[in-house]
């Protein structure tokens, strides 16, 4: 029953008991009694209406700060915040709306916690463009509110947004889901590449969802850490000291959105539309899985003839458990030919050492007498013919 309702009802009864007292003053005495019932039945019907009234009273919403903020983030809640600032008529006039959907959210018993947060340090920190801003923290994922001002709309919005939009890939599951080099059946991908340590990955991060939201049922968005996923940053020559990094994956090639500026509606935009306007280049497929750091690993045949889930757990992690061995290299015709001078060379080597002892010998002892010969020449020249002959 709402508050005009319980009006209403009250003034038929006040307008009932003046009309029954003045009946009582017709009829006389025997009116006492029934007007004494009457002053009961009244007296019963304004503490109803006294209880109902206090149901429909607007339960101000919590302000809380920075401290209390980081503790419901870390205890992982469902918290839809209210950021203001000081001085701002907007925040003042959109209050009550918000006190309002508190009190819905109460009466429901929901699990989302309404709070207001008048910090401009945490506003800057998740890079808030405009006060007051709406934001639905799912277990620390935020996702900004982008309707009108309207109670009914807003509880909309939470039922709706409750499960993440945004994906998370990694090194092992981003081919499979994604198939980028392929351009296959999973359809568009815009993927971030981001370390979420960085501030700039953190301001991005509320619109990154409200991006996914906004493009839902019609193009994949997803994130990438950088920080533990080594192998698609050099696979896609991700710069890391310049992340966020965005790239559209569309139909087996892949776009980068190239503004600094990082909107909810540009992004959008991009994904859909002005991605035509950026040179494309095809998407290089992954290494092979069985390849990596040139060993191969053996697969037993129930592997292969058992479920493909376990194949698929055993490519990406299982075979890190097994003996590698080093991967045979392609034979070529220089191979056989090196293996054959070899074998030749092996073969005479035995037959040829003794011959190979006296050549050496014997040109060692050449060489010494060479030696020999030019250091004792210019002794001789000098005591034959050097000096002037006698009695001259």
């Amino acid at each position: 029953m709402t508050r005009v309702h319980i009006k209403t009802a009250g003034h038929m009864i006040d307008t009932a008991v003046v009309s029954v007292n003045k009946l009582g003053k017709m009829a006389g005495s025997s009116s006492s009694k029934c007007s004494f019932a009457l002053t009961l039945v009244c007296l019963f019907f304004q503490f109803f209406v006294s209880c109902a009234g206090q149901g429909d009273d607007v339960i101000t919403a919590q302000e809380i700060n920075a401290d209390t903020f980081e503790r419901k983030m870390e205890a992982g809640n469902f918290l839809l915040v209210n950021f203001i600032g000081p001085g701002c008529k907007n925040c003042k006039d959109f209050t009550p709306i918000f006190n309002q959907v508190n009190t819905e959210l109460l009466r429901a018993k929901s699990d989302v916690t309404a709070a207001v947060i008048n910090n401009l340090d945490i506003v800057q920190h998740y890079d808030l463009q405009k006060l007051p801003s709406l934001v639905f923290f799912r277990k620390t994922v935020p996702i900004l509110y982008e309707g009108h001002h309207e109670v009914e709309e807003i509880l909309a919005w939470l039922s709706n947004t409750r499960e993440l939009q945004g994906r998370y890939l990694n090194d092992n599951d981003f081919e499979h889901l994604t198939q980028a080099s392929t351009g296959a059946t999973t359809g568009d991908w815009l993927v971030q590449f981001c370390d979420p340590e960085r501030p700039q990955c953190i301001a991005l991060q509320t619109m990154w969802e409200t991006v996914a939201y906004r493009l839902k049922d019609r193009l994949n968005v997803a994130t990438v850490d950088t920080s533990v996923n080594k192998a698609l940053v050099k696979r896609f020559k991700i710069s890391v000291d310049k992340t966020p990094s965005v790239i559209l994956f569309h139909k087996g090639n892949q776009y980068p959105y190239g503004l600094f500026h990082f909107g909810i509606a540009s992004l959008a935009h991009f994904a859909e539309q002005s991605y035509k306007h950026v040179q494309g280049s095809p998407v290089l497929p992954p290494p092979a899985p069985l390849m990596k750091d040139e060993k191969m690993y053996k697969i037993h045949y129930k592997m292969i003839n058992g479920p493909a889930e376990r194949l698929e757990t055993w490519l990406s992690t299982g075979h890190k458990t097994n003996k590698a061995n080093k991967v045979p290299r392609e034979r070529t015709r220089v191979d056989d030919l090196t293996e054959d001078i070899a074998k030749k060379l092996k073969a005479v080597q035995p037959e040829s050492k003794g011959i190979f002892f006296l050549i050496f010998g014997g040109l060692l002892v050449f060489v010494l007498v060479l030696c020999k010969v030019f250091m004792t020449s210019p002794n001789r020249q000098s005591g034959t013919g050097g000096g002037p002959k006698k009695g001259v």
